[in-house]
């Protein structure tokens, strides 16, 4: 890539393809070009860089535990859910199941498994599922949390799961 300058004067950002040109003998007799301006690809990138940047540090900075679970298993969470579940570091948490996190049975009465899958599918048909949640620290401390799940449709139609969980033990 080069920068380069227009008659206008604009700066913009060029790939060069250049072909040697010979003739039947095999001497040289000129040289080809062809330029590309690559200014709007160039800035997309930079713009697509920040931006997740910006839903990086969101993600990372939030006080609430935040998870992104692809086929019922975390595959992110943040320095907030170390923290919250007395995790020591984040790759403690990757490649678990939400009911692992929770006790056995759910106050109801009903499996923790069983009923995480539920609210999942109830979030990946309506888009997204509010809920109050009992989980537990890797002390096997319980405490009542709010839930809120919302599906993530990626490019390649892979459906992932945003989980924010909010400790509500003061509020309860």
């Amino acid at each position: 890539t080069n920068v380069n300058k227009t008659k206008n004067g604009s700066i913009i950002n060029c790939d060069w393809y250049n072909v040697t040109l010979k003739d039947v003998d095999g001497n040289t007799t000129g040289m080809a070009s062809l330029v590309e301006d690559i200014t709007e690809k160039i800035d997309s990138k930079n713009q697509i860089e920040k931006s997740e940047k910006k839903y990086r540090q969101i993600f990372e900075k939030s006080i609430d535990a935040v998870f992104v679970l692809n086929n019922g298993i975390f595959i992110e969470g943040n320095e907030a859910a170390v923290k919250l579940f007395g995790f020591k570091t984040k790759n403690d948490l990757l490649k678990i199941s939400p009911s692992e996190i929770s006790p056995e049975k759910q106050p109801n009465g009903k499996s923790s498994f069983e009923e995480s899958n539920k609210m999942i599918d109830i979030a990946i048909e309506k888009g997204f599922h509010r809920f109050v949640w009992y989980h537990k620290t890797v002390t096997g401390k319980v405490f009542p949390a709010e839930v809120t799940l919302t599906k993530i449709e990626e490019f390649s139609n892979a459906i992932s799961i945003h989980a924010v969980v909010k400790d509500i033990t003061d509020r309860v």
